[in-house]
């Protein structure tokens, strides 16, 4: 009998907790995301040496995320110049990672667009800036994905462009997935337990 009523309690908990928005749990989200941040990228799969480098110095609840990384190798090629795949892979992570901040998760990249404007010099400071501009939105045809607009901008501390770039990015996961990483959205607990495997 106890464990009936046990297992309604908890059911009637998940409801109520699953119904709550995410968004509102968006500022506690972004309030702990740059201590998560390396947790994400060690998750993707896209996570080597080159990021190890970068420091998070803020997000926000909607989804932008800033902070500042040294040009060096293996930022850098052989010839000193900024390496366009390692700027790629920049690119990538941390919109990703604004779309997790902003609530959204189980999207992969569909495009990504990447423009060098100037080099950087070996040792320099760069501000890096990832943000959503378009969050997903449910389509109305049943056969399209959800898909999000990104956008990032890497720069010198004087404000002055070194890269600029663009992502597309779809929702693939499974309704299974989706339900999971709707109820860590959604009960903070829950996530702090799946983060701290």
């Amino acid at each position: 009998l106890w464990a009936i009523a046990l297992a309604l309690l908890l059911a009637l908990l998940g409801l109520l907790v699953f119904l709550l928005q995410p968004k509102r749990l968006a500022a506690r989200r972004a309030r702990l995301a740059p201590a998560r941040l390396t947790t994400f990228l060690e998750a993707t799969g896209g996570f080597d040496g080159l990021l190890r480098g970068f420091v998070c110095r803020s997000v926000s609840p909607e989804g932008e995320v800033s902070g500042e990384i040294t040009a060096a190798r293996p930022f850098l090629d052989e010839e000193d110049l900024l390496s366009e795949g390692a700027a790629a892979l920049l690119l990538d992570s941390l919109t990703g990672f604004a779309l997790w901040a902003s609530g959204f998760s189980g999207f992969v990249t569909a495009e990504l667009g990447l423009k060098i404007e100037e080099q950087a010099r070996s040792g320099e400071q760069m501000l890096v800036r990832a943000w959503v501009k378009e969050a997903p939105v449910k389509p109305t045809d049943p056969r399209l994905r959800e898909q999000a607009s990104l956008a990032f901008e890497l720069r010198r501390e004087d404000g002055k462009l070194l890269a600029q770039g663009h992502q597309t990015m779809v929702c693939i996961a499974s309704r299974r997935q989706r339900l999971s990483w709707a109820l860590q959205l959604r009960c903070p607990p829950l996530q702090d337990f799946v983060w701290s495997r």
